[in-house]
């Protein structure tokens, strides 16, 4: 807005204006009176009068009408608006001199502007920018604090450690004092238990031998027996033996008897019978040699049971001798037992007062692992209060060094890519705002993303698309931003496209465009021409919207209107429209004079129903709604559809001149749903306006970094690649209480469409709305250029 202050000079040189036109053209009048004065007085007096009251009215009926008409003008000036239109310029003359004046102060009031919006955007971004390091440093503060406060705490118990480990060491030195006296006693005890068991191993060294050589003789003794013992076998043997010759001798002697007295009986009967007697003395001397021989026998085996006998003595002499042998050694081995047992007795009270010696070392040793046991523990918590003191250093050390590379460009960066000046100002500027209402917000309610506060780096790209590219490549390689969300034009998005795609680096569109695109590193949040245009065209068509068969295409001559009037016109032969009821004209951006235009467009119409169809982009729609109701054509006679135009540019444009007129979005403020409720009275607040309003873009923005945040959070990672496998197919509720969702394979979003009409509130109300989302369709079936996709 133009300061008053600059006006009121430019309306006090137009008062003067209008006087000095009223006196040089009443001079010439006056003049010519005063040479008729010398013929007649009276009369040229009132001749006089007359021609100064002709002069008078005469200068009033030229110079007021356009006076007024640049008074009017620079009254719009003063009050702000700056699309007025400045009349009289090309007039040489003082008046003319005057206009161009007050157009050089319209530029300058729009350089001021521009110069204001970038100012104001750099204090914005200064003051996120002092935020994130108030932020950062209020944590380094906390964290700092934090750490001072473990610091104390582990100083504390590492005193406290070392004052438990002081008392655990004096208890222990006593208790060693008490172990080393119970040791030293324990150890003479030993030393004579030492002396004894010497004594009792050298006794039991000879009783070893004396044993050695006991055992010896008694295994002699036992080999003696084993051999009396085969000796008596044998004489058990031959005596067995004996037993049986002499029963044989007995039965000798039997029988003989027996023949004898048989031999005695024959000889009494027979006398002289001999015969019998031969055969009984036969017998007799057969029984006698037997006998004999049996007596050898007996003979021999008594010589051998003598001689067995003999032996049998010789060993037992043997085993005797070898039985007083061992006795002897058995003595010497017992009184060695007798010295070993006192030996062992002394071991044995030695061994008693050392077991005492060692319960007492046990007593004080038990008390002292324990003490060791404490002074273990206590070790323990100096160990732990060490390690976290530490690691508080190193913390400590590890908050310094992100603090200073926090303080030195943290945060999380985004870039704002819009323009803030030129012919999209109107659309765009209010697009900064809501980014950064966005981003305050996330910080407040989120901390920003991976813990970091996200800071805005914003750009005035003042309508040109080059510094569109200019400001892309710098925010990306100089600023190092994470995503950039901005353009509006399809001009100024193909101008960053390579940029972003060379630099992988994401860029969130947010308004509508013609498609005929996709691209990996872009995430088209605007609606494709099925999504809004096709259904606009579709409502004027319908019974309900006028059932139009007639349309003037009008548009801003760049890539969006081009394309998209190409897709409208081919459609409507489609829908049955001849081509001679479809007109279309393209204008420069920027385009302020719509005369020609629109009188264009009240012959094409020609009183028959007529709708024109709008892709106006920028402020060229300020003069072509004034110049439409300046040539009396209303919605009633012909109805614009607008596809660039919302509640912000209504603010702009005026609701005098749209009220009743048509726009297609797939968002409108009125849309009823509690998320609506909650983000206008969000912005509201934050834009400190009442009135403030939304528009689809906005939404647009709102859906795209909420996405966005969410998707970095959950993969954890800015990498734009990371982030776009958890963007693809991602979706949220919209503020139009319907969900909405980018499609996985082309990167738009389904979105629902609305159509809606211009209120005398400067509001839209909804007239129309799809079932639900629809999904986008980049690629148009009525364009049959080749992709320009990357």
């Amino acid at each position: 807005m133009i300061p008053k202050a600059m006006v009121a000079p430019c309306r006090a040189a137009l008062d003067r204006f209008h006087w000095l036109v009223m006196v040089i053209l009443t001079l010439p009048t006056a003049a010519a009176l005063f040479a008729m004065v010398d013929a007649d007085w009276p009369m040229a007096a009132a001749v006089v009068g007359l021609a100064a009251g002709l002069a008078a009215g005469l200068a009033g009926w030229l110079a007021s009408r356009p006076v007024r008409q640049l008074q009017s003008s620079t009254a719009a000036l003063a009050d702000g608006d700056i699309h007025v239109i400045l009349p009289f310029q090309e007039r040489p003359d003082g008046l003319g001199k005057l206009a161009r004046d007050l157009e050089a102060l319209r530029q300058s009031a729009i350089q001021a502007d521009a110069l204001g919006a970038e100012v104001q955007a750099d204090k914005e971004a200064a003051d996120f920018q002092n935020a994130a390091l108030e932020t950062f440093s209020q944590r380094f503060e906390s964290r700092v604090r934090q750490v001072i406060g473990d610091v104390a705490a582990a100083s504390a118990h590492l005193a406290e450690a070392a004052t438990a480990l002081s008392g655990e060491v004096e208890g222990s030195r006593d208790r060693s004092s008490g172990v080393a006296d119970s040791a030293s006693s324990m150890a003479d005890e030993f030393n004579r238990v030492a002396a004894a068991s010497r004594q009792l191993a050298d006794g039991a060294r000879h009783a070893n031998g004396y044993l050695t050589r006991a055992t010896s003789s008694v295994g002699q003794a036992s080999s003696r027996f084993e051999a009396m013992l085969a000796s008596m076998s044998r004489l058990a043997g031959l005596a067995d033996q004996v037993g049986e010759f002499v029963a044989l001798v007995n039965r000798i002697a039997g029988q003989t008897n027996l023949l004898a007295l048989n031999a005695n009986i024959e000889a009494a009967r027979a006398g002289n019978l001999g015969l019998g007697f031969g055969v009984v003395a036969n017998e007799v001397k057969s029984l006698a040699t037997q006998t004999a021989t049996a007596t050898h026998d007996i003979e021999d085996r008594l010589g051998a049971i003598q001689s067995a006998v003999q032996m049998t003595v010789a060993e037992a002499q043997s085993v005797t001798s070898v039985m007083h042998d061992s006795a002897a050694q058995a003595t010497d081995a017992a009184s060695l037992v007798e010295q070993q047992t006192a030996a062992t007795d002394d071991i044995d009270s030695s061994m008693r007062r050392s077991l005492e010696h060692a319960r007492e070392v046990s007593s004080h040793a038990t008390e002292v692992a324990h003490r060791l046991s404490g002074m273990q523990e206590v070790a323990e918590r100096m160990q732990l209060a060490v390690a976290g003191l530490k690691s508080q250093s190193e913390a400590l050390d590890a908050h310094v060094g992100q603090f200073l590379a926090d303080m030195s460009g943290g945060g999380v960066r985004v870039g704002i890519l819009h323009s803030l000046s030129g012919t999209m100002r109107m659309s765009e500027r209010p697009l900064k705002d809501a980014l950064l209402m966005l981003i305050r917000e996330r910080n407040r309610t989120h901390g920003g993303v991976l813990g970091q506060p996200l800071v805005p780096v914003i750009a005035n790209t003042r309508s040109d698309w080059a510094l569109y590219a200019q400001h892309a490549r710098t925010m990306i390689q100089q600023s190092g931003v994470s995503a950039i969300f901005g353009c509006w034009t399809s001009s100024s998005r193909k101008a960053v496209l390579p940029i972003v795609e060379q630099e992988q680096t994401l860029l969130f569109y947010p308004t509508q465009y013609e498609g005929q695109e996709e691209s990996p590193f872009v995430y088209y949040a605007g609606a494709t021409p099925n999504q809004q245009a096709l259904p606009g065209i579709d409502y004027l068509m319908s019974a309900v919207g006028g059932g139009h068969r007639r349309f003037y295409l009008v548009g801003t001559d760049y890539i969006y209107p081009q394309i998209t009037n190409r897709i409208l016109m081919a459609y409507l032969q489609e829908r049955g429209v001849a081509r001679r009821d479809i007109h279309l004209a393209l204008t420069p951006f920027s385009h302020a004079d719509w005369g020609p235009v629109i009188r264009d467009i009240r012959r094409f119409a020609g009183g028959q129903k007529t709708a024109i169809v709008s892709t106006i982009n920028g402020d060229a729609n300020v003069y072509f709604f004034r110049e439409l109701a300046a040539q009396g054509m209303t919605p009633d006679s012909a109805p614009v559809l607008s596809f660039s135009i919302g509640e912000s540019e209504m603010a702009t444009i005026g609701a005098d001149y749209l009220t009743g007129h048509l726009t297609a979005w797939n968002y409108f403020m009125t849309v009823p749903s509690r998320e609506n409720t909650q983000m206008l009275r969000q912005w509201r607040d934050y834009a400190g306006d009442p009135a403030a309003v939304l528009n689809d873009p906005f939404e647009a923005h709102y859906l795209a970094f909420s996405l966005w945040c969410e998707a970095v959070e959950r993969v954890g990672s800015l990498q734009a690649t990371a982030v776009k496998r958890a963007l693809d197919g991602a979706g949220m509720t919209g503020l139009t209480g319907k969900r909405v969702f980018f499609d996985q394979r082309n990167h738009h979003l389904h979105r629902p469409s609305f159509v809606g009409r211009f209120e005398r509130s400067g509001q839209i109300k909804v007239i129309w709305q799809s079932a639900g989302p629809v999904a986008p369709e980049p690629w148009s079936p009525y364009v049959a250029d080749p992709p320009c996709a990357a």
